[in-house]
């Protein structure tokens, strides 16, 4: 009885690490790959916001973007993503109202728009820049960028944005259609 007991309790043990939250995080974060104009990893622009839960789970965060009214933008914080979601319906309604009123308003049904990647997110591009990557490795991959805003530089026709920190290494990188 005290082996059967042991190798249950064994087995229990085994299966509570394999099922850890964190290391399936790890193995997601791990395999994602960028792919300008299409994606991160199985999530693509194709996707709506109810694929992103199924992949990633529930957001630390939901809100209405205050800048652009009719978009809504979910974060998770803790693994480093964001995704902005498509048009909510705020017509008539003041910054402040879509503000205070921010989850009620948001549709998970919206196709995604933009898709931000931060650390710890370890997804690289398939040339293997990403998070960290240097900018002189990124101007080496992609020539000079369409534009640059103070210390973010956008690839238009690719899609991408790269902000990059005091030392001039990537420190959040944006895809976009």
């Amino acid at each position: 009885m005290k082996k059967l007991l042991f190798l249950l309790s064994v087995i229990a043990l085994m299966g509570s690490t394999a099922c850890n939250s964190d290391d399936s995080m790890d193995e997601i974060a791990s395999e994602a790959i960028i792919t300008p104009q299409v994606g991160l990893g199985d999530i693509t622009f194709q996707d709506d916001g109810n694929k992103v839960m199924e992949v990633y789970g529930m957001y630390n965060h939901l809100s209405a973007n205050r800048n652009l009214s009719d978009a809504a933008f979910a974060m998770w914080y803790d693994i480093g993503l964001g995704f902005q979601l498509d048009y909510i319906d705020t017509q008539g309604l003041s910054l402040q109202e879509v503000a205070d009123m921010s989850s009620d308003l948001i549709d998970l049904n919206q196709k995604i728009i933009t898709i931000v990647v931060m650390s710890p997110f370890k997804a690289e591009t398939k040339e293997g820049l990403g998070i960290g990557s240097s900018k002189e490795e990124i101007v080496a991959t992609y020539g000079e960028p369409d534009k640059v805003f103070s210390s973010t530089e956008d690839y238009e026709s690719l899609g991408l944005k790269f902000t990059y920190n005091a030392e001039d290494k990537v420190r959040r990188i944006d895809l976009y259609r």
